[in-house]
């Protein structure tokens, strides 16, 4: 087989691949966002958070990390909220540009927290996580679930919010929860303890509501640039590599008959 010929079967195999990848268009990360909606949080934070949500969705950094992914599938993302109990704010929604995301932010300045109860479960809101995963058909590569709050655990106790952690680790395929607290640092040692999950899984926290929305624009770009996207010149790079070292060989092998 001549060098010609193995490059340009490489290079149609290469095709093929990347044809097939974008008929799929299998998202490459699902991200449930998991968040406090209880009354230790006040209208006004409850805003103030809101708010974060949605402008970080706005940024720059975000849309263009959320645009490199949009090739290979993009990004599923889902916002939920705890208190006692849960409730799907804003159902999955595959975001593969800028304009998405805009419209996602939309979709999360029009939530509210009617009906949801006073106190704080955050076992019930990696539950629905667990279960909104569960009714995807097409699992990304990479899943995360990212949990906020500015209380522990008072309904179910940390043995339910442990459980409903592992579940997600070891069920659902989840490679990381990780966690954003505002206030208290024995918060923080909780979703340490009980909530976070995962290899390099983080805590986040902040002192004030004022700070969150910095927060979650770092957390959101952290979680976002775990995701390995490969750009299509270093795919056709790898390919003809492969093509060459393959024909180098048969070369050598040819001199040594």
């Amino acid at each position: 087989m001549s060098f010609r010929t193995i490059v340009r079967c490489a290079a149609s195999t290469l095709a093929l691949a990347l044809a097939a990848s974008a008929s799929r268009a299998e998202p490459v990360l699902d991200l449930a966002l998991v968040v406090d909606g209880s009354n230790s949080i006040s209208g006004s934070e409850f805003n103030l958070q809101r708010e974060a949500y949605a402008g970080a969705f706005e940024t720059p950094e975000i849309q263009d990390l959320i645009t490199r992914s949009g090739p290979l599938g993009g990004v599923r993302v889902t916002l939920l909220l705890f208190s006692t109990t849960t409730r799907v704010a804003v159902d999955w929604t595959t975001l593969t540009g800028a304009s998405e995301a805009e419209q996602f932010a939309d979709a999360i300045r029009g939530i509210s927290r009617s009906g949801l109860g006073g106190n704080t479960s955050i076992a019930r809101g990696l539950q629905l996580a667990n279960q909104r995963l569960s009714a995807l058909d097409d699992p990304a590569a990479r899943r995360v679930i990212d949990v906020s709050g500015d209380g522990i655990e008072n309904i179910l106790g940390a043995a339910a919010v442990r459980e409903a952690r592992d579940e997600a680790l070891t069920v659902q395929g989840v490679d990381q929860i990780n966690g954003l607290v505002i206030g208290s640092t024995n918060v923080e040692r909780f979703y340490e303890d009980n909530v976070i999950g995962g290899i390099d899984s983080f805590v986040t926290r902040v002192d004030t509501f004022d700070q969150f929305g910095a927060a979650i624009n770092r957390k959101l770009g952290i979680e976002l640039a775990m995701v390995p996207i490969p750009e299509p010149s270093s795919l056709a790079l790898c390919g003809l590599g492969i093509a060459a070292a393959g024909a180098l060989g048969l070369r050598r092998r040819g001199r040594t008959r």
